[in-house]
C-alpha cells in the first residue's frame, strides 16, 4: 500500500472519529434528552467525514468491485454514486 493511500485512510479514520465522538456526545446528551428539536448534531463533520470516504472510494476500483459484490444488483445502483467506477462487466468493450 503507498504512503498516500494509507495518509488518505488516516484522514478518514480521524475524520470518523471525531465524528463518532461528536454523535456518541450528541445522542446522549440531546437527542435522548429530548432537545433536538428536529436538528442534528454534528453535520459539519459527517459531511467532512463523508467526502473522505467518497474521495476514497473515487480513487479504490477494487474496494468499490467488492463492495458491489456484495450488494443485490437491483440495489447497487441506488446506493452507490454514478460518478464512482463502474463495475468490471459494465465497462464497454473495444
Amino acid at each position: 500500500m503507498s504512503s498516500n493511500k494509507e495518509a488518505c485512510q488516516a484522514d478518514c479514520a480521524k475524520k470518523k472519529a471525531l465524528y463518532d465522538q461528536c454523535f456518541d456526545a450528541w445522542y446522549r446528551d440531546v437527542f435522548l434528552q429530548n432537545k433536538s428539536q428536529g436538528k442534528l448534531g454534528c453535520e459539519d463533520l459527517y459531511k467532512e467525514y463523508a467526502a473522505c470516504m467518497t474521495d476514497e472510494l473515487k480513487q479504490n476500483a477494487s474496494l468499490v468491485q467488492s463492495i458491489r459484490s456484495e450488494m443485490n444488483p437491483s440495489h447497487a445502483g441506488l446506493w452507490i454514486g454514478k460518478d464512482l467506477p463502474k463495475p468490471e462487466s459494465a465497462k464497454k468493450k473495444p
